[in-house]
């Protein structure tokens, strides 16, 4: 189990990756948390954008030092996956990010 700074370092390093303030800035992202989960991670909500389903995404760090992401959509009380991807690699966090949202991450 992870204190939570070390989660918290976890998921700044995670936010990183994704860009970090340009990042955030870009895509809307707010309710941004750490997670004790597996090896730590961090989550986030994007806003509402038509077309776009995805309004939650989640990004856990497995034990193999790869990253599970899963991709849903909170709604009332209900909360519904629409995508998860097991072991990705922290270079591909933004191709990913953006061909599931179509959401651009920097200019």
């Amino acid at each position: 189990m992870l204190t939570n700074d070390e989660a918290k370092m976890i998921a700044a390093t995670i936010l990183k990756q994704l860009g970090g303030g340009r990042f955030r800035a870009m895509t809307g992202a707010r309710e941004l948390f750490a997670h004790n989960e597996g090896s730590g991670g961090c989550s986030f909500k994007l806003p509402r954008i038509p077309g776009v389903k995805i309004n939650y995404v989640k990004i856990i760090l497995n034990a193999n030092d790869l990253y599970d992401v899963t991709f849903g959509r909170i709604f009332k009380d209900e909360y519904k996956v629409i995508s998860e991807f097991k072991d990705v690699y922290n270079d591909q966090l933004i191709g990913l990010f953006e061909d599931e949202t179509g959401l651009a991450t920097s200019l």
